[in-house]
């Protein structure tokens, strides 16, 4: 969905690994796509499976009302310029 332009938002499990949240959050900012953050395991919970890394959601009503709640709880926004860290251990 990011690199066809049509992905309206992405989330991020924080357990995602560094590898992986970089090259997301690359594509994204390259896009202009909004990404969050959610703490442990809330991604995976939320959509009923366990361990999920990253979910894109498509422009719509269902992407525009998790946005909504991503910003009014815990979620991270990260700001178009914010750069993730990669793991060198």
């Amino acid at each position: 969905l990011i690199r066809d332009s049509k992905a309206a938002l992405v989330i991020i499990d924080d357990k995602a690994s560094a590898n992986t949240a970089k090259k997301l959050q690359d594509a994204c900012r390259h896009r202009n796509v909004p990404v969050f953050v959610l703490g442990d395991g809330m991604l995976g919970a939320s959509c009923g499976r366990p361990g999920m890394a990253a979910a894109a959601l498509k422009s719509g009503k269902i992407a525009q009302n998790v946005k909504e709640q991503c910003e009014q709880q815990d979620a991270v926004h990260l700001p178009q310029q914010a750069m993730i860290a990669e793991d060198k251990g």
